[in-house]
């Protein structure tokens, strides 16, 4: 297997020019999987892909192998691989036209690649090239840079710890890096598959060049019964939070933010509806775009979330309240 993979990167380099490596993936076969294949995780610059090499080349049928294509990839789909090709020494001609007739992707060293991936990956290079900066950033990279803007963030964090931290999967961490690498936001260093954000500017100098394409986290607002607010994880948030912050004083009817997946979840799990109309029992609730609660701070939503929340407002005190707020962020990420 060491020799086939030998091949396989001096293969790729000569083909396309472009750095390959390997290592090993974390995936356990039942016993007459194993014995015919073993999984690797291989890369063409920065796209990492599953190889399922064959063991018995001399006994591969694409038609077996089709069927046990589900529990090959269902081992691998914890480790952010993106798409398969079977990996072989060797295969009979007739074999391979066979892989090319059923659109299985495939490797022969210094013989043949059929490998579609590997075209639109050049595509996409050809029409894009490195990531580019665009409008807004996206719920998922907003979230990432609060950790850091809240002080959650001290010190290089992989995407899989990015992940974890704000409750998304490893896969959109490892978008969000790119994005915040292409608006130049923080760097992005690189070990084989793993990358780890570095932001070394003070918070202040990234609260600047940050906000101009951070957007509310507000999706929908609705009133909802005090009383079924219990036990949400629902910090306050609004004119609620900004009252406790500045001068402004605490609206009617109160205000609380969650987020929209876990609101979702509760209103199917408890039967929960939201009213339509305000009344003397309803609180407002807003339904963020990414969870409120890894920011949350002493009931309340982040202060850096709540500036960008109220983006919108019409009420002259609280656009006066909001510039206090912003001042004082400006003041505390010097």
């Amino acid at each position: 297997m060491a020799n086939l993979l030998d091949n396989y990167l001096q293969y790729l380099r000569t083909v396309t020019g472009r750095v390959a490596a390997w290592e090993n993936t974390p995936a356990v076969l039942p016993p007459y999987l194993s014995e015919q294949y073993a999984l690797r995780a291989i890369a063409l610059g920065d796209r990492w892909t599953l190889a399922i090499m064959l063991k018995q080349p001399e006994s591969f049928r694409p038609a077996a192998f089709e069927k046990q294509l589900p529990r090959l990839l269902d081992a691998a789909k914890n480790t952010g691989l993106e798409g398969y090709l079977v990996l072989a020494e060797d295969l009979p001609a007739y074999i391979r036209a066979r892989l090319v007739e059923r659109q299985i992707p495939f490797v022969v060293p210094g013989r043949q690649i059929h490998w579609p991936q590997l075209g639109q990956l050049y595509r996409e290079r050809a029409l894009h090239g490195a990531p580019t900066a665009k409008g807004n950033v996206s719920p998922v990279t907003q979230a990432i840079l609060l950790l850091y803007l809240n002080r959650r963030l001290t010190k290089a964090a992989s995407a899989k710890e990015l992940a974890d931290a704000v409750g998304v999967s490893a896969m959109s961490a490892s978008r969000a890096l790119n994005e915040i690498e292409a608006n130049n936001l923080g760097a992005v260093s690189r070990q084989g598959r793993k990358r780890q954000l570095i932001i070394t500017e003070q918070i202040s100098e990234v609260w600047e060049k940050a906000r101009p394409l951070m957007k509310s986290p507000i999706t929908r607002t609705i009133h909802l019964k005090h009383s079924s607010l219990r036990d949400m994880p629902a910090p306050k948030a609004g004119e609620t939070a900004l009252a406790e912050r500045t001068m402004l004083a605490a609206p009617p009817e109160p205000v609380y933010a969650i987020y929209v997946r876990t609101w979702h979840r509760l209103m199917r799990d408890r039967n929960i509806a939201p009213d339509l109309v305000r009344d003397d029992d309803t609180c407002q609730l807003q339904l963020w775009s990414y969870d409120p609660i890894p920011f949350a701070e002493q009931g309340s939503v982040d202060p850096y979330s709540l500036y960008l929340s109220l983006e919108n407002h019409k009420d002259e005190r609280v656009e006066q309240a909001r510039e206090q707020l912003k001042e004082a962020l400006d003041d505390q990420g010097s």
